[in-house]
């Protein structure tokens, strides 16, 4: 009997569960279409933006997504492909190579060419630090799985994996390693390790920066400079290496506040460090690294976007753009993203509604290359649109 009553449990819930879904997906015909409206330029250049935001009005909100062809709200999908979070480059190489892919979820492991699909997954299993990698030729798709142990890795209390390149028959792996000391005071170290995957074997471990972790009024850190494409074949590995001063307050909180910072580079294929200065007006600038190895800084205001490139081999930054937002009456959000050369704004505001705009430039040229406005097809008396990110796949 209790069988019986738990599957006309099972059915009710899935009775309820559908007829929920779709009564919800009935209330989303009635919501406007977000809609990116062109007032100069190209509109290709939105043909791989994805701009994501919410819709208000009432007691109902609505997150949606918008491109140049539409406008999907989360409440249209289906059961499945709410399920699914995967988006970009990640669902395409799911797509692509299905079977590869099986398990492997995270994009900064995955190292892909015209040759060969990789994937590198830092194994912690009792503090036995090992790099595992799967290596799937593209051409004859064969597959290879191998793992090698981080060398003397009983030194270290912790282990973190950063970044995968490969240099001809050679793979570059990057962690983040936490040295053991009898002291009181640890060290960090980044590591290089080079492994030839067709002799399954690390043939080097350099170190390519080390600092000892401060005490409780010092400290540092080695902010990650990833590339906006990790997958692809990058030239740098970059990190911002910043000396800190901490303070603490009678309530508990902390202040860090950098007192000295670098950019450091690894050329993969040369081997070679560099470290650059980086100006005080920078400390707290947002950095891109941009497919092609260039590294910006990018200073805001409500008025001004500064963009400047660190020049490698003159060890400098230089300020090469100045980009005028529009007027938005203050506590206006700025979203920023460069990629292949190119400078994406999306300047928000939450009452703003049409007032939002998206702007495109060449960095190098200066030539503005779109500019349009976000809007609603069928403005309601008291609606707003709130835009919180875009991603460009």
């Amino acid at each position: 009997m209790k069988r019986y009553i738990s599957s006309i449990v099972i059915i009710a819930i899935m009775f309820c569960t559908i007829g929920a879904f779709y009564i919800y997906t009935a209330a989303a015909n009635s919501l406007p279409e977000v809609k990116i409206v062109k007032v100069s330029g190209n509109d290709d250049e939105l043909k791989n933006v994805v701009i994501s935001g919410n819709y208000h009005i009432g007691n109902t909100n609505e997150n949606f997504e918008a491109t140049k062809k539409g406008t999907t709200y989360f409440s249209e999908r289906s059961i499945f492909e709410r399920l699914d979070l995967e988006k970009g480059k990640l669902l395409e190489l799911r797509k692509n190579y299905r079977n590869f892919m099986r398990g492997k979820h995270d994009l900064d492991s995955i190292y892909e060419d015209n040759e060969l699909l990789i994937y590198t997954e830092l194994n912690p299993r009792y503090n036995k630090y090992s790099l595992d990698f799967s290596i799937l030729n593209k051409k004859n798709k064969k597959k290879n799985s191998f793992k090698v142990e981080i060398p003397n890795y009983k030194e270290f209390t912790e282990v973190y994996f950063h970044d995968v390149q490969r240099v001809g028959n050679e793979l570059k792996v990057i962690t983040e390693n936490n040295r053991r000391s009898d002291q009181d005071k640890n060290k960090i170290e980044l590591h290089v390790y080079t492994i030839d995957y067709e002799q399954k074997k690390i043939m080097k471990d350099d170190i390519i920066a080390s600092k000892f972790m401060g005490n409780e009024h010092t400290g540092y850190q080695y902010v990650t400079i990833y590339s906006t494409d990790p997958t692809i074949t990058n030239k740098y590995f970059a990190i911002q290496d910043n000396d800190v001063k901490v303070q603490e307050h009678q309530d508990g909180g902390i202040d860090e506040q950098i007192v000295k910072s670098e950019i450091v580079t690894y050329n993969y294929e040369k081997e070679k460090i560099e470290k650059i200065k980086v100006p005080k007006q920078y400390y707290d600038a947002q950095i891109v690294n941009d497919k092609d190895g260039t590294i910006y800084f990018i200073l805001t205001n409500e008025k001004d976007v500064i963009v400047s490139k660190v020049n490698i081999d003159k060890h400098s930054v230089e300020k090469i753009r100045k980009i005028s937002l529009p007027e938005m009456g203050g506590n206006q959000h700025q979203v920023i993203k460069i990629n292949n050369g190119k400078i994406y704004i999306l300047t928000s505001k939450a009452d703003a509604n049409d007032k939002n705009t998206f702007f495109v430039m060449d960095i190098r040229s200066g030539q503005n290359l779109y500019q349009g406005k976000i809007t609603q097809s069928k403005q309601k008396k008291n609606s707003n649109i709130e835009l919180f990110d875009f991603e460009i796949n």
